[in-house]
């Protein structure tokens, strides 16, 4: 296994592991490696190429679904508060 999987693995089992934490207690590592996650990314698209944008791409979406989620209604707020872009 390369090191780029292998690095991918690990990530995703401490991602599992702080899943088992109180979210008070998950915030600091989890944006650690939120942070780590984009250099790893990058890794493995360059060790796999494009066959591996699509699934990375999806997990880091999954992972920051919430905020996009929650910048898109703000978004949609505004707009209509503003009466839209003119």
């Amino acid at each position: 296994m390369n090191l780029s999987l292998t690095l991918a693995s690990i990530w995703v089992l401490a991602m599992s592991a702080l899943a088992f934490l109180p979210a008070r207690r998950q915030k600091a590592p989890v944006v650690l490696l939120l942070v780590l996650l984009l250099p790893l990314l990058v890794m493995l698209v360059s060790d796999f190429g494009a066959i591996a944008l699509l699934p990375t791409a999806l997990v880091l979406l999954s992972l920051l679904r919430r905020p996009i989620f929650h910048g898109l209604k703000r978004l949609k707020r505004l707009k209509r508060l503003t009466g839209g872009l003119r």
